[in-house]
């Protein structure tokens, strides 16, 4: 495409926004508003996401030290568990620490009872272990299952809720995914509907350009570069507010649970956004080019 084709066509594309202004305005800031939920959607469901992941990672697995196993044993032991694949951390609990968490989960006589065991305590050993993903949690507890009798006596964990989690974070996935698209497809109407009243406004003038011999592609270039403009700039928007609004909206979330934010932690803005903004951007031409591609289509066929 040589540079004053480029022109013509660009400068028929701001005509064309320039004469359905309002229209075009309009579409532009429906396109913002879907937009704009799109990319707080998918920040609620990276955060969800993300706080599931810690829930997860934090229901971990307690494997118990047979006592006949020595101290070597033991590490020895704690080592192939730490090179397990979906293992992240393998903490040993002596059987001293054992009654120290105990002793300060209790008051009064319950912990004093609990203190005069320290001479002959019957807790035993064991590992607190804790994984990468939550998902590969059965796996995980099959491998722990099978050195039982080979250092392991007994094996804790609790899979149903770990379960209930992974599900429950699979259905926001799928919901998420069920929400852009529909957003998608919202956007795509809108522009359709803008760059139809340009269509309708030169019909006549498309259909002596077909007969003159014009190419298709030269017809719709300008339509889609008006799309492109439309689409682009009600993305960028939604990208703006998002860049300076995340950080205040996570402080007032914060701020509305009180002690319960120090239980998990929220995604960084800035991860959310390396990843959002070219994708709103790219939907937002990619929406541009769709409503434009779609509306002029028919007028082609003459």
């Amino acid at each position: 495409m040589g540079f004053n084709r480029a022109k013509y066509f660009i400068e028929e594309a701001a005509t064309g926004v320039a004469r359905n202004s309002l229209m075009s305005v309009s579409s532009a800031l429906t396109v913002s508003c879907c937009m704009l939920i799109l990319i707080f959607s998918y920040s609620l469901a990276a955060n969800v996401d993300y706080f599931l992941e810690q829930i997860e990672n934090k229901s971990g697995i307690t494997a118990f030290v047979d006592d006949a196993l020595s101290d070597a044993g033991a590490e020895r032991l704690r080592l192939q568990i730490a090179a397990e694949p979906n293992v992240a951390t393998v903490t040993l609990i002596t059987k001293e620490r054992a009654l120290e968490i105990m002793a300060d989960k209790e008051t009064g006589a319950a912990k004093d009872l609990i203190e005069s065991l320290r001479d002959d305590n019957p807790l035993p050993r064991s590992f607190e272990i804790t994984l990468l993903n939550g998902a590969d949690h059965d796996t995980t507890l099959a491998a722990l299952n099978a050195l039982i009798g080979k250092g392991i006596y007994r094996v804790n964990a609790d899979s149903a809720t770990v379960g209930a989690l992974v599900l429950f974070n699979n259905v926001v996935r799928v919901v998420s995914v069920f929400v852009v698209l529909l957003l998608g497809f919202l956007s795509v109407v809108i522009i359709m509907n803008t760059i139809k009243l340009t269509v309708n406004a030169r019909k006549t003038d498309i259909n002596i350009m077909k007969y003159v011999g014009a190419t298709d592609w030269f017809i719709k270039w300008p339509f889609i570069i008006e799309g492109v403009i439309i689409g682009l700039f009600g993305a960028l928007i939604p990208v703006v507010i998002f860049a300076f609004g995340y950080g205040p909206l996570v402080d007032g979330v914060k701020s509305a649970l009180g002690s319960f934010a120090t239980l998990l932690k929220f995604k960084d803005g800035m991860d959310i956004f390396v990843f959002a903004a070219p994708v709103i951007l790219s939907a937002g031409v990619i929406v541009g080019v769709a409503g434009s591609s779609f509306s002029i289509r028919r007028y082609l066929r003459v």
